[in-house]
């Protein structure tokens, strides 16, 4: 008889959990990715993320950040075509979406294309940003990735 108050007991603390779990907000699925990502947990900031499809869909953030997570792990086409949606429009809310998308390219060896995404993330930079400088260099390098492809 305990056995079988037992099994019910479990299978109702089951239920309660599983509940749960479905009921949990987007905000905290958000959160609970920037926590993985922040550890380098990209596989698991991916599945968090995809929990909830409408999420992904509806919030620009979380499709910011299921593009980064995508490019850590080196899946570039996942990464490249939720990055290109999000540029779509001129004035991106997350200036780093032309950082990544230009770094995908320069991988690919388009080096104008991602010279011009360089330039755009550039121009969204104060005179003062540490990243100015690298993004500058990014920009000479694919230059002379130009140069070098047009070379006999």
């Amino acid at each position: 008889m305990q056995c079988k108050y037992g099994n019910l007991l479990l299978i109702f603390c089951l239920c309660l959990l599983s509940s749960s779990l479905l009921a949990q907000s987007k905000q905290e699925l958000k959160e609970e990715a920037k926590a993985y990502l922040a550890v380098e947990r990209y596989e698991d900031a991916i599945r968090t993320l995809q929990r909830s499809r409408q999420l992904v869909r509806s919030d620009e953030e979380s499709r910011f950040l299921l593009a980064v997570c995508h490019y850590q792990i080196n899946q570039l086409e996942q990464s490249q075509e939720l990055l290109n949606a999000l540029t779509a429009e001129d004035k991106s809310p997350y200036p780093e979406c032309w950082w990544y998308l230009a770094r995908i390219l320069h991988a690919q060896q388009q080096f104008g294309e991602a010279a011009a995404q360089y330039k755009m993330y550039l121009r969204t930079l104060r005179g003062d940003h540490p990243n100015r400088p690298m993004t500058i260099e990014a920009i000479r390098r694919c230059d002379n990735g130009l140069r070098f492809l047009y070379r006999d």
